[in-house]
């Protein structure tokens, strides 16, 4: 199968037969032959044209057979990535998409028992699970930029017990001066989402909970979110219950959950914990290759791609990796909670690991843990820079011992290794503080393999690599090129 599979999928690229139709006609012509013969109703260019059309279909079908082949084979070819709609759009190449094009696409898909259904406006978004005609599990493409008048209002679409299931592509367009509806505990453009939403871009909105999972795309997210973006907008907790996270794209990303080539560019913040440029919470879930522009501002558990990463269990180890913030990361001091700050993630919990990560931004804290790359970790950081400074600040009111680091504010039983540090660190004068190149403490820990070159200042304890190192850990192979 895996071989009938590739040779469908190479199929020779020659002359289309619209051009050797074409090309018969001219010859034809000048040969003489009558023009009726050629161009008539029951000319030779009109079977040729009926002959595309079944060639078309024949094409899409192909493509979809190729498709759904590749789902089935176990180490052979498979593309994943592909989806229906991904073959229309193939397919129609640069043509601007109405529904009459998804229409005849559909006398296809439909022998598949599926159908693409185009949205167009603000009521075809707000039918989807709503009306039979827009189910949960349906395939949508955005066919136009979408924006919502002062009167409409959103409802987010799917919930906990009915998530959606389907495909949602955004093909790029925007959806522009969103409004959602604010009494579900899920807050995003979807309450949650167990399908495949991407290439969704919503600019000019501001989003405010109280109590609730709050992002641009969804609240909770259990299946794929990819190629996601956002601009000139806001979302914040306005601190009347604990119970929030929020994040740029996504509130909380769970079991299952993937987020992939997301970019953030708005403002989040939070008056409690979980406050992340992409996520709040990911608990369960993976993030891969997204990016942080907009400020993060919380009191703990503030970072600027996660607020706070973590796997289920030894079985459910996640990742975050390959991921940059460039954006300037607060932790504001409105909190009595020692406070983790951290350029990439707030804290990096059990079960996760941080790789290739990069921190350009900024960080100001009085938190009790601060880092360039995590404020606290229990798991593992690796291949990790950091080039933000760190400025620590006092709150009269927070009395706390403050552990800082270019990586890792607190390594507490977890492992950093091959990370670099570029960026200046601050300490607070006339303040027990530990700050160090690499990591303020190290608790039950390891460092291995990794180095800072940047300048080091605080009024207490200060060190090129860890400036407290507590028994049960090690460090390996690691210097510092510069110290003050």
């Amino acid at each position: 199968m895996y071989n009938k599979c590739k040779e469908l999928k190479k199929k020779t690229k020659g002359i289309t037969l619209v051009a050797l139709v074409v090309t018969i006609i001219v010859l034809l012509i000048l040969a003489g032959v009558a023009i009726n013969f050629t161009i008539g109703e029951d000319g030779i260019f009109k079977r040729a044209q009926n002959a595309v059309d079944l060639y078309s279909e024949a094409a899409a079908k192909e493509k979809l057979e190729i498709m759904y082949a590749g789902y089935l084979i176990d180490g052979g070819y498979k593309d994943t990535e592909k989806d229906e709609i991904d073959i229309f759009l193939d397919i129609m190449g640069d043509k601007e998409i109405t529904k009459e094009d998804i229409e005849e696409f559909n006398k296809v898909l439909e022998q598949y028992g599926k159908k693409i259904i185009g949205i167009t406006n603000v009521e075809e978004l707000k039918s989807i699970g709503n009306d039979e005609n827009y189910p949960l599990d349906g395939l949508y493409l955005q066919l136009n930029d979408i924006s919502f008048n002062d009167t409409d209002i959103l409802t987010p679409i799917g919930s906990s017990e009915t998530p959606f299931e389907g495909i949602y592509d955004g093909n790029s367009h925007k959806i522009d001066n969103l409004k959602l509806a604010n009494e579900k505990e899920n807050i995003g453009i979807f309450s949650v989402n167990k399908g495949k939403i991407k290439n969704v871009r919503v600019e000019s909105y501001n989003i405010t909970v109280s109590y609730a999972q709050a992002g641009t795309i969804a609240g909770v997210n259990n299946g794929k979110i990819m190629n996601c973006a956002n601009d000139n907008g806001s979302i914040s907790s306005n601190g009347e219950n604990d119970g929030s996270r929020i994040g740029g794209i996504v509130g909380l990303n769970g079991e299952g959950g993937e987020i992939v080539n997301c970019t953030n560019n708005i403002s989040v913040t939070g008056e409690y914990k979980l406050v992340g440029g992409i996520v709040g919470y990911s608990l369960g879930g993976n993030i891969e290759k997204c990016k942080n522009y907009g400020e993060i501002t919380g009191p703990t558990q503030v970072g600027g791609i996660a607020g706070d990463s973590e796997g289920l269990n030894e079985n459910n180890i996640v990742t975050l990796k390959n991921c940059t913030n460039y954006a300037k990361i607060t932790g504001d001091g409105k909190s009595s909670y020692e406070g983790s700050i951290g350029g990439i993630v707030g804290t990096n919990y059990v079960y996760s690991i941080l790789e290739s990560n990069i921190n350009e931004g900024t960080i100001v804290s009085d938190g009790g843990m601060s880092g360039g790359i995590a404020g606290s970790n229990r798991h593992i950081v690796t291949n990790c820079t950091n080039k933000g400074n760190i400025q620590m600040i006092h709150d009269e009111e927070i009395s706390i011992q403050r552990n800082v680091g270019g990586i890792v504010g607190k390594n507490s039983g977890g492992t950093v290794r091959k990370c670099i540090n570029l960026a200046n660190i601050q300490g607070v004068a006339d303040y027990t503080d530990f700050v160090g190149g690499i990591t303020g403490a190290v608790d039950n820990s390891k460092i291995e393999q990794c180095y800072n070159t940047g300048n080091i200042s605080g009024h207490n304890i200060i060190a090129g690599v860890s400036a407290r190192i507590a028994e049960s850990s090690t460090i390996n192979s690691c210097f510092n090129v510069r110290r003050n």
